[in-house]
């Protein structure tokens, strides 16, 4: 009885620490997750993206996120993308254009966020003729990120850069700082990307500055200068500035160029996090662009070969989520196939049936066939059946052949018989 009473308890404790460990994994699995964690990179005071990475913290925050802006003490612009490869951030934004030099597998795009548009401004006084005419007499300022889109830019339009005079122009601690330093230097013309609702264009405007265009709108989408510097740029994009869309200025639409600002991640990022977080600004875009316009300019249906960063893996499978799956696309022709099949096999299984009841009758006439002459008949029949495709040459004839051949046997025995026995 001790024995029994001992196995007894024993297997209750492995029943209660089954249940136990039954009830770690449940609460490991199914219960309260612990709040997605990111560190985003933000750029300089004022900058577009800094303000869409506290906006998209903010957002994502009051969902259960916890998203931190990672303050980056730099220039604007590829320079965010240094803690990033160096794991001190998950995600920075960065002009598309701006890591065309950059020589790394380690990034992945999340989304692109909102087209940053071309500005080129110029000093009021200043009365260009054409583009040649306004870089070759003035000086020029471009930001040291942004110098190999528009020495391309210029190239493209005759104007060689060795006959510029640049200064370089380098954004830090603020966009307002910056052009502070424009009024207190000579720079006559400044060569810069900044967001289509960017509050310091028109802050540059109001300070005496004018925009360039590269060309007349008339010619859009009719083979103009602009759409055939965009065929030969990666990610380029044709974009009309409207007349009057900063107030009084500018006073015709200026047509230029655009490039996405992007969302990068580095390429071993959480799968999981990265596909939530798409999720998360997909279903807040509504809410998010009451907040920022700019919001408004992130679509599904972007250009994914336009990208200098491969898309993230995590936002394709997000994109392709409807996406009927391999069964379901060709459900029709599996049917059509399936229902020839069915009509094929039904076919085949009637021809063998009719050949098995042909069959069938020639052994029975060979078992009950009398004489040698109906045994020839009956072969002679069988193997103009099988010529004409109605019997098969297969075991059943085989056996048919051995039958009519033992019944030749067996006649031919029974006549010597009677011969012998008169």
């Amino acid at each position: 009885m001790m024995l029994v009473k001992g196995t007894i308890s024993d297997n209750m404790s492995v029943i209660r620490l089954s249940q136990i460990l039954l009830f770690v994994i449940a609460a490991t699995h199914c219960g309260c997750h612990s709040p997605k964690k990111l560190k985003l990179a933000s750029s300089i005071e004022g900058a577009a993206s800094t303000e869409v990475g506290k906006e998209l913290a903010g957002y994502l925050n009051s969902n259960g996120w916890q998203m931190e802006t990672f303050p980056y003490e730099g220039t604007a612009g590829i320079h965010q993308l240094e803690p990033l490869l160096q794991r001190r951030c998950d995600l920075s934004f960065c002009l598309n254009d701006n890591t065309a030099d950059l020589q790394t597998d380690d990034l992945r795009t999340v989304l692109p966020f909102y087209p940053n548009v071309s500005y080129i401004f110029y000093r009021s006084s200043i009365n260009p003729q054409n583009l040649k005419d306004l870089l070759k007499n003035h000086k020029v300022a471009l930001s040291e990120d942004d110098q190999t889109f528009y020495q391309g830019l210029f190239e493209y339009y005759g104007v060689h850069t060795d006959s510029i005079q640049f200064n370089s122009f380098k954004i830090r601690n603020s966009v307002m700082d910056a052009l502070d330093q424009l009024d207190k230097n000579e720079t006559e013309v400044l060569c810069v990307f900044a967001a289509i609702h960017n509050p310091y264009v028109q802050e540059m405007l109001d300070r005496g500055w004018d925009v360039f265009s590269l060309g007349d709108i008339k010619y859009a989408n009719m083979g103009s200068s602009v759409e055939g510097f965009c065929m030969r740029t990666l990610g380029a994009q044709p974009f009309i500035v409207p007349r009057n869309f900063f107030g009084e200025k500018p006073t015709t639409p200026i047509y230029t160029i655009a490039l996405n600002e992007v969302l990068v991640t580095h390429k071993d990022a959480n799968p999981t996090v990265i596909y939530d977080l798409v999720r998360s600004i997909f279903n807040g875009k509504q809410q998010l662009s009451k907040q920022n316009i700019l919001f408004n300019y992130v679509k599904e249906d972007f250009d994914k070969n336009a990208l200098n960063f491969p898309l993230h893996q995590s936002t394709i499978d997000y994109l392709n989520r409807d996406m009927p799956s391999f069964f379901e696309r060709y459900a029709e022709v599996f049917g059509v196939v399936f229902s020839f099949l069915v009509v094929a096999l039904g076919g085949l299984t009637g021809i063998r049936k009719i050949r098995k009841e042909r069959i069938d009758k020639y052994y029975r006439r060979g078992v009950s066939c009398q004489s040698i002459l109906e045994v020839e008949k009956i072969s002679n029949e069988a193997v103009q059946q099988l010529q004409n495709e109605k019997l098969t040459a297969d075991e059943s004839f085989t056996i048919l052949l051995k039958l009519v051949e033992k019944s030749r046997a067996e006649i031919q025995e029974s006549a010597i018989v009677r011969k012998g026995n008169p």
